[in-house]
């Protein structure tokens, strides 16, 4: 009988889920238009990547592969694969680094690898429990308006051509 009940709080879940997908991609379509801040960004920033709501505030979308790895992320094992899956879809230029760093702290912080530094905030993130402490602070940046831009030059994360990948300097 208990197992039965899991189900359906397993089922509802899920359709929040997918309600929530379906309004969603009509609300940030035209991310040109909204503005800096608010819950668009913090949800962003809290369910698909510590970066994705901080870079909707400068007006970059959100990719349909981010979409998929933030709903594969409810279920166990397949949400690995489909973040697997985002990965050789899109095809990682930045090697064995970055495609660990996609799948451990966020997709944009392995995408830009090349780009920018990992923020020691970020790297926070990965370790379980206390990693949700900058979880939510990021998110709170992403819905105060800040900009990845902005942190980027604040932080000094913009990347030389001989620095290592995975060390912040």
């Amino acid at each position: 009988m208990g197992c039965h009940r899991y189900r359906r709080v397993l089922c509802l879940l899920l359709g929040s889920c997918l309600t929530f997908l379906a309004t969603s991609t009509s609300v940030f379509a035209d991310v040109a238009k909204m503005k800096k801040g608010g819950a668009g960004p913090f949800f962003a920033s809290c369910c698909i990547g510590p970066r994705v709501g901080l870079e909707l505030n400068e007006g970059k979308s959100i990719k349909g592969t981010e979409w998929a790895r933030a709903f594969g992320g409810f279920v166990p094992y397949i949400g690995g694969i489909i973040v697997l899956v985002a990965v050789v879809m899109q095809g990682s230029t930045t090697g064995f680094d970055g495609v660990l760093a996609e799948c451990c702290i966020g997709p944009r912080v392995g995408e830009q690898l090349d780009d920018r530094k990992i923020r020691s905030i970020e790297w926070v993130r990965a370790i379980p429990v206390i990693g949700i402490i900058p979880h939510i602070m990021i998110a709170a940046d992403a819905a105060r308006g800040r900009t990845m831009l902005e942190i980027e030059q604040k932080e000094n994360l913009k990347r030389s051509m001989d620095s290592p990948k995975l060390i912040n300097e």
